[in-house]
Protein backbone atom coordinates (compact mmCIF):
# COMPACT_ATOMS: atom_id res chain seq x y z
CA UNK A 1 0.00 0.00 0.00
CA UNK A 2 2.44 2.52 -0.72
CA UNK A 3 -0.43 5.51 -1.29
CA UNK A 4 -1.16 4.85 2.29
CA UNK A 5 2.55 5.25 3.49
CA UNK A 6 2.88 8.33 1.57
CA UNK A 7 0.10 9.76 2.91
CA UNK A 8 1.59 8.50 6.50
CA UNK A 9 4.78 9.67 5.87
CA UNK A 10 3.34 13.40 4.40
CA UNK A 11 1.38 13.59 7.82
CA UNK A 12 4.30 13.85 10.06
CA UNK A 13 6.32 16.03 7.54
CA UNK A 14 6.01 19.25 8.66
CA UNK A 15 6.55 20.85 5.47
CA UNK A 16 4.12 18.49 3.65
CA UNK A 17 1.45 20.70 2.04
CA UNK A 18 -2.16 19.62 3.54
CA UNK A 19 -3.94 20.46 0.00
CA UNK A 20 -2.14 17.52 -1.27
CA UNK A 21 -2.18 15.17 1.57
CA UNK A 22 -5.73 15.89 1.02
CA UNK A 23 -6.10 14.60 -2.35
CA UNK A 24 -3.63 11.65 -1.65
CA UNK A 25 -6.88 10.91 1.02
CA UNK A 26 -9.27 11.64 -1.42
CA UNK A 27 -7.70 8.68 -3.64
CA UNK A 28 -7.37 6.41 -0.94
CA UNK A 29 -11.36 7.09 -0.29
CA UNK A 30 -11.77 6.10 -3.72
CA UNK A 31 -9.92 3.13 -3.95
CA UNK A 32 -11.28 1.85 -0.17
CA UNK A 33 -14.89 3.11 -1.40
CA UNK A 34 -15.08 4.51 1.75
CA UNK A 35 -17.83 7.28 1.93
CA UNK A 36 -16.99 8.00 5.49
CA UNK A 37 -13.03 9.29 4.21
CA UNK A 38 -14.61 10.58 1.35
CA UNK A 39 -16.84 12.86 3.49
CA UNK A 40 -14.37 13.80 5.84
CA UNK A 41 -11.78 15.12 3.15
CA UNK A 42 -14.83 17.00 1.77
CA UNK A 43 -15.55 18.75 4.60
CA UNK A 44 -11.73 19.28 5.82
CA UNK A 45 -11.52 20.86 1.99
CA UNK A 46 -14.52 22.63 1.93
CA UNK A 47 -15.78 23.46 5.45
CA UNK A 48 -17.98 21.51 7.35
CA UNK A 49 -21.95 22.53 6.87
CA UNK A 50 -24.00 23.16 10.28
CA UNK A 51 -25.97 20.03 10.18
CA UNK A 52 -22.54 17.77 9.99
CA UNK A 53 -21.02 17.02 13.36
CA UNK A 54 -17.48 18.61 13.69
CA UNK A 55 -14.96 16.20 15.10
CA UNK A 56 -13.57 17.24 18.10
CA UNK A 57 -10.04 18.30 17.39
CA UNK A 58 -12.45 21.41 15.44
CA UNK A 59 -14.37 22.22 18.88
CA UNK A 60 -11.93 24.55 21.18
CA UNK A 61 -12.60 25.69 24.42
CA UNK A 62 -12.76 29.57 24.23
CA UNK A 63 -12.33 32.10 26.68
CA UNK A 64 -14.70 35.36 26.10
CA UNK A 65 -13.15 38.93 26.21
CA UNK A 66 -14.30 42.35 25.67
CA UNK A 67 -13.41 45.78 25.87
CA UNK A 68 -15.14 48.16 28.12
CA UNK A 69 -16.01 52.16 27.64
CA UNK A 70 -17.20 54.39 30.90
CA UNK A 71 -17.71 57.25 32.34
CA UNK A 72 -15.00 60.27 32.61
CA UNK A 73 -13.02 57.85 30.38
CA UNK A 74 -12.64 55.17 31.99
CA UNK A 75 -12.66 51.65 30.69
CA UNK A 76 -11.18 48.21 30.83
CA UNK A 77 -9.43 46.39 27.98
CA UNK A 78 -9.18 42.64 27.05
CA UNK A 79 -11.37 41.90 30.81
CA UNK A 80 -12.90 38.52 30.84
CA UNK A 81 -16.89 38.28 30.19
CA UNK A 82 -18.23 35.88 32.33
CA UNK A 83 -20.47 33.12 30.41
CA UNK A 84 -22.90 33.39 33.01
CA UNK A 85 -23.49 36.73 31.35
CA UNK A 86 -24.99 35.22 28.08
CA UNK A 87 -28.30 33.79 27.75
CA UNK A 88 -28.66 29.95 27.91
CA UNK A 89 -29.76 29.34 24.40
CA UNK A 90 -26.66 30.63 23.01
CA UNK A 91 -24.02 30.06 26.16
CA UNK A 92 -22.53 26.67 24.29
CA UNK A 93 -21.36 28.03 20.92
CA UNK A 94 -19.23 30.44 23.05
CA UNK A 95 -18.12 27.53 25.72
CA UNK A 96 -16.76 25.44 22.95
CA UNK A 97 -16.04 27.46 19.24
CA UNK A 98 -16.69 24.92 16.60
CA UNK A 99 -14.36 25.71 13.71
CA UNK A 100 -16.05 24.85 10.31
CA UNK A 101 -13.64 26.71 8.19
CA UNK A 102 -12.23 24.80 5.48
CA UNK A 103 -8.70 24.23 5.76
CA UNK A 104 -7.52 26.45 2.81
CA UNK A 105 -9.20 29.10 4.69
CA UNK A 106 -7.24 28.59 8.11
CA UNK A 107 -4.05 28.32 6.19
CA UNK A 108 -4.64 31.46 4.66
CA UNK A 109 -5.54 33.21 8.06
CA UNK A 110 -2.90 31.69 9.71
CA UNK A 111 0.00 32.67 7.57
CA UNK A 112 -1.52 36.18 7.80
CA UNK A 113 -1.01 36.49 11.66
CA UNK A 114 2.41 38.42 13.01
CA UNK A 115 1.29 38.67 16.46
CA UNK A 116 -0.19 35.10 17.36
CA UNK A 117 -3.61 36.72 17.43
CA UNK A 118 -6.54 35.84 15.10
CA UNK A 119 -9.22 38.18 14.97
CA UNK A 120 -13.34 36.92 14.13
CA UNK A 121 -15.99 39.03 14.59
CA UNK A 122 -18.53 37.54 16.88
CA UNK A 123 -21.29 39.60 15.23
CA UNK A 124 -23.76 41.74 18.14
CA UNK A 125 -23.22 40.06 21.09
CA UNK A 126 -22.00 43.92 22.47
CA UNK A 127 -25.68 44.73 21.68
CA UNK A 128 -27.07 42.14 23.91
CA UNK A 129 -24.14 42.74 26.47
CA UNK A 130 -24.35 46.38 27.25
CA UNK A 131 -23.56 47.07 30.84
CA UNK A 132 -24.42 43.52 31.86
CA UNK A 133 -20.96 42.53 32.57
CA UNK A 134 -19.30 45.26 34.66
CA UNK A 135 -21.11 48.17 36.59
CA UNK A 136 -20.87 51.33 34.45
CA UNK A 137 -19.10 49.60 31.33
CA UNK A 138 -20.45 49.33 28.56
CA UNK A 139 -18.74 46.81 25.99
CA UNK A 140 -17.96 48.13 22.95
CA UNK A 141 -16.04 45.05 21.47
CA UNK A 142 -15.46 41.79 22.59
CA UNK A 143 -13.94 38.09 21.45
CA UNK A 144 -13.44 34.96 21.83
CA UNK A 145 -9.85 34.19 22.86
CA UNK A 146 -7.17 31.46 21.68
CA UNK A 147 -3.94 31.48 23.28
CA UNK A 148 -0.69 29.47 22.86
CA UNK A 149 -0.77 27.95 19.31
CA UNK A 150 -4.93 28.67 19.09
CA UNK A 151 -6.54 31.86 18.16
CA UNK A 152 -8.04 35.01 19.45
CA UNK A 153 -11.09 36.12 18.16
CA UNK A 154 -12.75 39.05 17.75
Amino acid sequence: MALLENIQSAAVDPNSDIATLLRKCKLLAARLASNALKDWVLWESNGYPEEVQVPDYRAWQVGLKGHFSGPFGSGIKNATIPLACLPENVRGSYERWQCRQSIASIEDVLAKVKTGTVQISTGDLALFLGTKVYQHQTVFKHGRSFRQGTWLIW
